[in-house]
């Protein structure tokens, strides 16, 4: 019968969303220098065209020399910072691919396989590189718009358009924008979808055929989540794409009929574990063998 450290693969998939986090601010940091470029590019611009040039800006009219230069420097300044934050990824995902490999080797007893061809494998039916391309072609494609638009109707509100209002902390701008709704959300689905890949290929080499989805058992515990867990087993070349959602906490875990259900932890409360008092843990926190069903009917 087939044993699985199913605790191993709880706390690693725990690590990584410390990780996604770490590496979403990485992107952020080498992005920084454009940003303030970008900024003292468009100030200086606005400060120097006649109005003539703010027609021929919001027109996008590149016979304009200023106009043309502008646009230029716009484009690459954007492609540097593309070209930046897929430098970071290429330098730790197979960092990343191997670190997954090993843990989910381990958990099944093993030792890592070849991680050969992890790193081309899809992530939510896409190349790892176009997911980052398109967010920065989304980026620029609104930031054309927005400073062509404020060029005809309000120049000098270019730049709090890009930056954003301190009084809402910057959250109205549109590199917050390009940040919370794109690049945070990219490296979230990169990070997590290569590791249910790292995953899934381990299971290949040791030739398990099925694998579970496993849940976390709390109040946070989504339908999309819980749905996808009650569907199983799949057959391996069959699960499943993860991550399912943003933040999303399953985690595969090979499966064979009989094999008894894996222990894993619950949370009986609505708060986070830190922010239960220890003395008030007893019976809210723990290990269960429950299903999702079981689980959540014991809370009605």
């Amino acid at each position: 019968m087939l044993a699985v450290d199913t605790d191993k693969l709880i706390r690693r998939r725990l690590y990584l969303q410390r990780y996604v986090t770490s590496l979403t601010n990485d992107v952020f940091d080498a992005n920084r220098p454009g940003d303030k470029q970008l900024l003292a590019m468009l100030g200086e611009f606005v400060l120097d065209a006649d109005e003539a040039t703010l027609i021929a800006l919001s027109n996008q009219r590149k016979s304009n020399t200023a106009v043309a230069e502008l646009l230029a420097s716009m484009r690459l300044i954007v492609s540097e910072q593309r070209n930046a934050a897929l430098d970071i990824l290429s330098d730790q995902l197979p960092q990343l691919i191997e670190r997954e490999g090993f843990v989910t080797a381990a958990a099944l007893g093993e030792s890592l396989p070849s991680m050969i061809g992890v790193a081309t494998l899809p992530i939510a039916g896409l190349p790892v590189k176009t997911h980052i391309i398109k967010t920065y072609q989304r980026y620029a494609d609104r930031l054309l718009a927005e400073v062509t638009t404020a060029a005809a109707t309000n120049p000098q509100e270019i730049t709090r358009i890009i930056k954003g209002t301190t009084a809402v902390g910057r959250s109205d701008g549109l590199l917050e924008w390009r940040n919370k709704n794109y690049l945070k959300k990219d490296i979230d689905q990169i990070v997590n979808g290569t590791a249910a890949n790292s995953a899934l290929h381990v299971y290949s080499k040791f030739e398990i055929k099925q694998v579970t989805l496993l849940t976390t058992l709390d109040f946070r515990l989504c339908f999309a989540c819980r749905a996808v867990e009650d569907a199983g087993p799949y057959d391996r070349d069959k699960a499943p794409s993860l991550p399912i959602h943003v933040n999303c906490r399953c985690v595969f875990q090979p499966y064979q009929p009989g094999m008894p259900v894996s222990e894993r932890p619950f949370v009986k409360d609505e708060r986070s574990v830190k922010d239960i008092p220890k003395d008030e843990r007893t019976g809210k926190i723990g290990q269960t063998r429950d299903t999702t069903e079981q689980f959540f009917n014991r809370m009605t």
